[in-house]
């Protein structure tokens, strides 16, 4: 079995991982990265989104346009 974490590790994670290497990741990307499932992971960048954190912008594929987070 995997190691649980609470959310707001996760976003801890999440956070001092995107502040180390300082570029722009989808939500799929990110839930490889932090071995965490998707639910869970959009739930931390929404919060560390509205704490002001990160920034979210589309992406540039057309068919449906992904959601890409990045620092600020």
């Amino acid at each position: 079995m995997g190691q649980r974490r609470e959310a707001i590790d996760l976003a801890k994670e999440i956070y001092f991982f995107m502040k180390k290497d300082k570029k722009e990741y989808s939500i799929n990307r990110m839930c490889k990265i932090m071995k965490a499932k998707y639910e869970i992971v959009i739930t931390c960048l929404e919060f560390l989104k509205s704490v002001g954190l990160i920034k979210e912008r589309k992406g540039d594929k057309k068919p449906i346009p992904g959601r890409l987070f990045s620092l600020k």
